[in-house]
């Protein structure tokens, strides 16, 4: 049995950020450059909490295959070996500007590194549909070993952000860092409570799933909708899409374009919808340095 769990819905999200992670405010003023200082603290720490995820995934998973490798396989799981590390390396580097210490600027870095240097050599073993050969096993036991100490490094690397950075940006995420913590001493230690007869490996239950910030946004855009033209709310804006306030019906799982009030347009689509609260997908997503997340805050 494949050892799933809906693997679907943790799948990777690449996040474009601009080549400069922490751009540099010529406003003249310092309220766009603590503004971008927020914004790319946040993103480091919404982008840790997917990576600490997949690292516990990956290390129960292993487990579970060493155990039992003739009735588990690693296949739904491929989907976690694409990896762009670099892209949060980077950030990183402007971790002290931000309020991260050096040392933990440099163990997360590190974390990633090694993260990227050892997906690739999983590759095969997640590609396995059938039962592993007596080498691949021998594969499988060091891999796990591995895995698991990546578990116990990002449960410390986690630990410590949420006594400082997690705390400070505070709300849901600090219990979901709780959450992941325990995850990951489970996945360290060897833990494979969570997989059942089945081979479901059951995930931890975390509140606030997203892969990047929102942001707080005001205004009134206007939604066009096959023959249709609403005016709605505007309440939080992400890289990947829009919270709305819209007191109309809309038409769900079909495009359509949101005019902001400054008269640009962009392709979304209705997502969920809560009473009179609408989250859109945009079609594209938006650079980290899009003028919309400066008027936002």
């Amino acid at each position: 049995m494949p050892v799933s769990a809906h693997a679907e819905t943790v799948k990777s999200q690449q996040q474009p950020m601009p080549d400069e992670p922490a751009p540099e405010d010529h406003s003249g003023g310092s309220q766009a450059g603590e503004f971008n200082k927020e914004f790319l603290l946040e993103t480091i720490i919404y982008d840790l909490l997917w990576n600490v995820l997949h690292i516990g995934i990956l290390a129960t998973a292993l487990t579970a295959c060493v155990r039992n490798p003739a009735q588990r396989t690693l296949r739904p799981w491929r989907h976690l070996l694409h990896d762009n590390s670099k892209i949060m390396r980077l950030a990183l580097r402007y971790g002290p500007q931000i309020g991260l210490s050096e040392e933990l600027s440099a163990r997360t870095s590190k974390l990633y590194g090694d993260m990227a240097a050892g997906k690739p050599r999983l590759a095969r073993l997640l590609e396995n549909t059938g039962s592993y050969s007596e080498s691949e096993r021998r594969q499988l036991t060091g891999a796990g070993e591995t895995w698991r100490g990546f578990a116990r490094e990002a449960k410390s690397i986690l630990a410590e952000f949420n006594s400082g950075p997690i705390a400070h940006v505070g709300g849901l995420l600090v219990e979901d860092a709780q959450t992941l913590c325990r995850f990951l001493d489970e996945a360290s230690a060897g833990g494979a409570k969570r997989i059942d007869e089945d081979g479901e490996l059951m995930l931890p239950t975390l509140k606030q799933m997203r892969r990047s910030p929102r942001l707080k946004i005001d205004g009134r855009c206007t939604i066009l909708a096959a023959d249709k033209s609403v005016t709605a709310e505007l309440k939080d804006i992400a890289p990947s899409g829009l919270g709305i306030i819209c007191r109309h019906p809309l038409p769900e799982n079909q495009s359509l374009t949101v005019v902001m009030d400054d008269g640009r347009r962009l392709a979304a689509k209705i997502v969920n919808r809560s009473a009179d609260r609408v989250g859109l997908l945009f079609e594209s997503q938006l650079r980290r340095d899009d003028p919309l997340f400066h008027r936002a805050g």
